[in-house]
């Protein structure tokens, strides 16, 4: 038994289906006048406006690390709170601070005997608040905390808190850095 295609059944099939097709494509976009172009179905790449560059203002200098003290509040009672070590995570270290733009994102990192921290913030043109995590959250010296500066002309002076891990090692520094 052979196959054969009748020729004219498949127009009679193919053509009001091609129609109804293109029926049901003006009625879900409304009439379109004669004289419109028929939108391509290819999509063009659109040409975007040209995007500022980010200007990125470095600035570095240094913090003193000492102990801070631990207030509980009045009334709080602790029935054993171990004293904050008087030595280690003391002293001097280094930072440096990238702000990208004029009131854009912060970056940057700290070194010295708070341990090697990472700093992410923001900037709003006056003030500088970050985040400051250790690059090994592992380590034995990893401490997290929370910096402000303000700016003073090309330079930004604050303070920065950080605490181990257990928060029995509780430190403070003042923090002055520099326009690069």
């Amino acid at each position: 038994m052979s196959v054969r295609w009748n020729t004219s059944l498949g127009l009679v099939v193919a053509v009001p289906a091609v129609v109804l097709a293109a029926c049901t494509k003006q009625a879900a976009t409304g009439p379109r006048d004669a004289g419109t172009p028929v939108a391509s179905a290819v999509a063009r790449p659109v040409a975007s406006a040209p995007q500022a560059k980010t200007t990125s203002t470095i600035f570095s200098g240094s913090y003193v690390a000492k102990a801070a003290a631990i207030d509980l509040g009045k009334g709080e009672k602790v029935v054993k709170w171990p004293p904050n070590p008087a030595s280690g995570a003391l002293g001097n270290g280094t930072i440096t601070v990238v702000v990208d733009g004029p009131g854009g994102d912060v970056h940057g990192e700290a070194k010295g005997p708070l341990g090697d921290l990472l700093v992410n913030g923001d900037w709003d043109g006056r003030n500088l608040r970050a985040n400051l995590t250790p690059k090994n959250p592992n380590g034995d010296d990893a401490m997290t905390g929370v910096m402000t500066l303000v700016a003073d002309g090309a330079s930004m002076r604050g303070t920065l808190r950080v605490s181990s891990r257990d928060a029995r090692v509780v430190r403070e520094a003042t923090v002055d850095v520099s326009r690069k």
